[in-house]
């Protein structure tokens, strides 16, 4: 397992990207297929990997009634999410790789019809280990989606999979297999070699090591919510995948309440579409 401090040239990505405001060419933006959106001031894309209805079902437990009338049709709309960060000249880096284009996936093809090589892909930041957000990073055929990533997983959540404290090992052992001498582990709330522009903050609760990454008003918040139309203002609500519920609970609190005290635009993995909230 490689650990190291994150690569020189991703801090200079992150100073280029924070020294100005940056903005999409007129036919970029034009080009953008339909389950692509763009954070025009950091070229943040959000692509929806795969559409994703969730049921009542997976909440139910705390307050039943409630929940019947947030969703009385017994379900809500999410999605399986990725972002793509654009630094121009410098490459691409992503946050989570979505499920796979064997499980019906549309990263690969969105990537393509963006012009976008996964050779291009030079970073990828890994909120959690759940397989909807890292079995993209996977060839259907089990090799490197991404040969020329670098992977950046949070140290508690490398830990608690490999152990098999989150059950199947099996996850942990493709990713050292096909990103073997590119896994780079860090302690949640560590800044991307002091570069205030990338900071990653614990939120855990949904997993041992789920791990949030902000980029100045910009937070990528992973699994925070699974159903928005429920939690955003109802967020004691926990969905089964919750490995400890109390402690997602407070998470989500904490996340909500600083989001609407600084303004900040929030990135979902589960957000339905446009994928983002903006306090």
């Amino acid at each position: 397992m490689k650990k190291n401090t994150f690569l020189s040239i991703l801090a200079a990505l992150l100073v280029t990207a924070c020294s100005g405001s940056q903005q999409p060419s007129e036919s970029q933006s034009d080009a953008l297929p339909d389950n692509v959106y763009c954070v025009k001031k950091f070229q943040i894309y959000g692509i929806q990997d795969h559409d994703q209805t969730l049921s009542a079902e997976l909440f139910k437990g705390y307050n039943d009634s409630l929940l019947t009338q947030v969703m009385p049709t017994g379900e809500t709309e999410a999605g399986i999410n990725v972002f793509l960060v654009d630094f121009g000249e410098f490459g691409y880096i992503l946050f989570d790789a979505g499920i796979g284009a064997d499980k019906g996936g549309r990263l690969m093809e969105t990537l393509d019809s963006l012009d976008i090589s996964p050779n291009e892909i030079s970073q990828i930041f890994i909120t959690h280990l759940h397989f909807d957000h890292v079995g993209g990073l996977f060839n259907p055929d089990g090799t490197a989606a991404f040969p020329s990533a670098n992977l950046y997983i949070p140290q508690p959540e490398y830990d608690a999979w490999s152990s098999g404290k989150m059950g199947d090992t099996k996850v942990v052992e493709m990713i050292d297999r096909c990103y073997e001498g590119r896994i780079n582990c860090f302690t949640p709330g560590d800044t991307i070699d002091s570069v205030l522009c990338l900071v990653t903050i614990p939120a855990y609760g949904h997993t041992p090591g789920h791990t949030i990454y902000n980029i100045e008003d910009v937070l990528i918040v992973g699994d925070i919510m699974h159903a928005v139309a429920l939690q955003l203002d109802h967020p004691e609500f926990c969905a089964r995948f919750d490995a400890d519920p109390a402690q997602a609970v407070a998470t989500r609190k904490a996340v909500l309440d600083r989001a609407r005290t600084e303004h900040l635009t929030l990135c979902g993995m589960h957000f339905p579409r446009p994928l983002t909230i903006k306090f």
